[in-house]
Parts: structure tokens; C-alpha cells; sequence
């Protein structure tokens, strides 16, 4: 738990350092009267009363069930101006459907892809006409995903008289 909460008051270093002071002598919640604490420190130092999003990435690799145990109470704080987003490659395992209810919802990669008709649609708005082998071959090596899909099209605007994948080198760093 300590480099994650290391993390946690990196993120808070730049934009509320008060906090980040606080959280740093607070330590990581693991108890619920430490997490008390913390909600307090939240509650007390939201800059004019703003909304407080509080985003973390990579929470399908935490296998930490302290971390854990911190997710599921801070979510079910449910309190006025924080809202807590939780980012996941997949979501891998039960528990994390112990998250969801009607107040949460569930954005997966999978929804974040273009499908092939999207694709297809993309590149008639960049006006540009994929065959039906063009189109599996830039799905397959794109996955949908909207970046790559852009930069395929930029690339074909440098050297418009190839195939959109031509001297293109893929590679798929993460599987």
C-alpha cells in the first residue's frame, strides 16, 4: 500500500499541496478510522467547493486486498462533489462487480473501439474509400482503436498514392 498512497499524493502534489502534506502524514487508510481521516481531509480541502474526480488507472492489476478494500469504501462513499473513476484494461475478476450498481457504470476497452462500421465511416469522412481487404487488414492491426485509426489516415495523406498500410510497422507492444 505505501507506493501506491505514494502515488496517490503525487497526484495531489501539484494541484493541492495541503493535501498532499496531509495525506502524506496521514499514510495509507488501512484502517476505518484512518479512512475516516481521509474522507475528512477530502471533504475539507476541495478547493471552493469544486467537484473532486479523483481517476485511477490500471485497477484490474491491483492485487493488493488492502488497495482492495480501500476501492470498495471509497466508492461506496458516494459523497456530494467526488466522483471516483476507476480505469481498467479488462476487468479480471468478481470483484470488481462488486463496484458496479445502479449509481456505477462499466466502460470496458471494447466500448472505447471503433467498430468496423465506424471505421468504414471514419475514413468516408476523411474521404477515403477502403476496400473490403483494406478494411479487415486496418482493423486487425488497429484493434479499433481511434489513434491508430488517425494515424493511418495521416500517414496515407504524406504518401496518398499507397495502401493505407504500406511501410507501416506495427506492433503490438501489450498483449
Amino acid at each position: 500500500p505505501t507506493h501506491f498512497w505514494n502515488h496517490v499524493i503525487q497526484a495531489f502534489q501539484s494541484e493541492h499541496p495541503h493535501l498532499a502534506d496531509s495525506l502524506r502524514s496521514l499514510g495509507f487508510p488501512a484502517t476505518l478510522s484512518a479512512f475516516d481521516a481521509f474522507i475528512k481531509l477530502l471533504v475539507k480541502n476541495r478547493v471552493e467547493q469544486k467537484k473532486l474526480i479523483l481517476v485511477f488507472d490500471d485497477f484490474g492489476v491491483i492485487n493488493n486486498e488492502k488497495i482492495k478494500t480501500f476501492f470498495r469504501m471509497l466508492v461506496d462513499m458516494e459523497l456530494e462533489k467526488l466522483s471516483v473513476v476507476l480505469i481498467s484494461s479488462e476487468l479480471t475478476s468478481t470483484d470488481s462487480i462488486a463496484f458496479l450498481s445502479s449509481k456505477r457504470f462499466l466502460v470496458l476497452a471494447k466500448d472505447l473501439r471503433f467498430t468496423r462500421d465506424e471505421t468504414a465511416e471514419l475514413y468516408r469522412m476523411y474521404q477515403l474509400s477502403l476496400e473490403s481487404d483494406e478494411l479487415d487488414n486496418v482493423e486487425m492491426h488497429t484493434e479499433g482503436w481511434a489513434l491508430a485509426l488517425h494515424l493511418l489516415v495521416q500517414q496515407r495523406n504524406r504518401a496518398p498514392n499507397t495502401s493505407l498500410l504500406d511501410d507501416i510497422a506495427i506492433t503490438h507492444m501489450f498483449e
